[in-house]
């Protein structure tokens, strides 16, 4: 082995060494302020044992709800058959709203009419006009 092919070898076990470390971070220039926005989902696990990645095998946008209401997924309702939704018990992380890619389209912390709104444009950007008109009711 030359001594050029040694260095090229060290230098791409350095590399993978350091990307092993830090990881790869890789986001999509979506619109929205939350941080997970434009990233892909995290590996988030429920209440009930299974994966929130285990939900989403249809080939659809897919709603993790965390409202202790239910509130998101009554809107997301009237994107049936575009969108799958998923409750859990009330988290940190209130929604996710998770593009068939993986990428996170939506997500909050609060259940505020801002968080409602935020959603409902998110999903009229990604999945249409809704089938039925969105509930709209006072959250939180």
């Amino acid at each position: 082995m030359s001594t050029t092919q040694s260095a090229s070898s060290w230098t791409l076990r350095c590399f993978a060494m350091e990307i092993s470390r830090q990881g790869v971070d890789q986001r999509v220039d979506l619109p929205g302020d939350h941080p997970l926005v434009g990233r892909f989902v995290p590996d988030l696990w429920l209440r009930d044992g299974s994966r929130l990645a285990d939900h989403g095998h249809d080939g659809g946008f897919l709603l993790l709800d965390r409202t202790p209401d239910g509130a998101f997924a009554r809107l997301a309702a009237a994107w049936d058959g575009r969108v799958s939704s998923v409750t859990d018990d009330h988290a940190t992380l209130t929604g996710v709203l998770v593009r068939p890619d993986g990428v996170v389209a939506w997500a909050s912390d609060t259940t505020d009419i801002a968080a409602v709104a935020g959603l409902e444009a998110t999903l009229h950007r990604w999945t249409g006009a809704p089938s039925s008109s969105p509930e709209h009711e006072p959250v939180g």
